[in-house]
């Protein structure tokens, strides 16, 4: 398991894309204390998705230029009035979530925050989520591999390998982050969690010769 505890860190000054996933007191599990968690990913519009450079030996693309990312990100939770929140975490990926529960066996990266979680509620807050582009769990592939695939794609209708890597070549890949936070009553030692999940675009730049 990745894990690292970082004091929490505020950001402001980043226009809000309106892309809002809500999970209401009754969207997962009967008798969960935590109301609602709510992620928003922050930018300025689509020439500050992520980019992700993949660098090549002249005939192949062979590793990341791009080591870490930095997605700026608002969050907010809210507990039933019986209970307090606990703890929060921001991962790369999808935690495993076992009624209401959280698996300690996790496999993702992720970012525990800490503060003044001690009210039922955590009020809006900006963030910087910083973390390592090998850790980004992509569906079927990564992007050395979709540089390759994007590569071995144009030879075989023809183009050229110093034709079609003089220059950088563009794609889109998807992943995803969880915001997760536990609520727990007070005479309760562990809590309940709950998350929500969102799509982030990112630019996968196959990297030119020049």
């Amino acid at each position: 398991m990745y894990t690292n505890k970082p004091t929490m860190s505020l950001h402001t000054g980043y226009r809000i894309l309106p892309l809002l996933l809500l999970l209401g007191p009754g969207a997962a599990f009967s008798g969960n204390p935590v109301q609602s968690v709510q992620l928003i990913v922050e930018s300025s519009g689509p020439h500050a998705l992520p980019h992700i450079v993949v660098a090549n030996d002249g005939t192949r693309y062979t590793r990341l230029q791009t080591s870490t990312l930095a997605l700026p990100v608002r969050f907010s939770a809210s507990c039933s009035a019986d209970t307090t929140l606990r703890q929060a975490y921001l991962g790369v990926g999808r935690f495993n979530l076992l009624s209401g529960k959280m698996d300690e066996d996790q496999k993702i990266y992720f970012e525990r925050l800490q503060g003044s979680l001690k009210s039922n509620r955590l009020r809006w807050r900006r963030h910087v989520f910083n973390f390592d582009v090998g850790r980004i769990p992509f569906k079927n592939t990564n992007p050395v591999s979709a540089c390759n695939s994007f590569l071995q794609q144009k030879l075989s209708q023809g183009l050229s390998r110093q034709v079609f890597m003089q220059q950088p070549r563009k794609m889109k890949m998807v992943f995803e982050i969880s915001f997760a936070a536990e609520c727990k009553r007070k005479w309760k030692h562990v809590g309940m969690w709950k998350q929500v999940t969102r799509k982030v675009a990112a630019v996968v730049v196959c990297k030119g010769r020049h």
